[in-house]
């Protein structure tokens, strides 16, 4: 498996290194909820791209300094039973 890294616009080594350790964990956190998803033959008819916005708005929204829990969907829920 190959890593293809688009261009980052980062000047400080710092900020290069914080930028791929992000990257990183993201693509990490994804690949392992796509491996619970497999593992519990869960199947979708939906696009990844819709599954990744769905994830986005699972559990909490944030406004201020105040976090709102959400009631999930009933997609929403099963994802997060899988979690």
């Amino acid at each position: 498996m190959y890593f293809i890294i688009r261009p980052i616009y980062h000047r400080l080594e710092t900020r290069i290194k914080a930028h791929i350790l992000i990257s990183f964990v993201s693509y990490a956190i994804y690949k392992e909820f796509e491996r619970k998803l497999k593992l519990n033959d869960v199947k979708f008819d939906f696009s990844q791209k819709f599954l990744r916005k769905i994830i986005e708005h699972i559990i909490a929204v944030k406004i201020d300094d105040e976090i709102i829990p959400i009631n999930p969907s009933e997609i929403q829920k099963q994802i997060l039973d899988i979690i």
